[in-house]
């Protein structure tokens, strides 16, 4: 489980700040939106799982119009 906070769509990017398991600290990723590349990333305490799945959902979350300012990503 990855807890995304502050959700922030512009142009270019989309970026949040993504806490592992719900738990500080948190990292902070920035993704190009045109490419899907991470631009630059502050890693959180543990990364290994949670990055790919925070990114893949930044990518589908820049395709809507409105973006929520929190999410949840789940998976087993």
């Amino acid at each position: 489980m990855v807890v995304l906070k502050n959700i922030v769509k512009n142009k270019d990017t989309i970026s949040c700040d993504y806490y592992p398991e719900g738990k500080e600290p948190a990292g902070h990723i920035v993704v190009d939106i045109s490419s899907g590349n991470i631009i630059s990333h502050d890693e959180a305490y543990i990364t290994f799982w949670y990055v790919p799945h925070t990114v893949k959902r930044l990518n589908k979350l820049a395709k809507e119009i409105v973006v929520p300012e929190n999410d949840l990503i789940m998976w087993y």
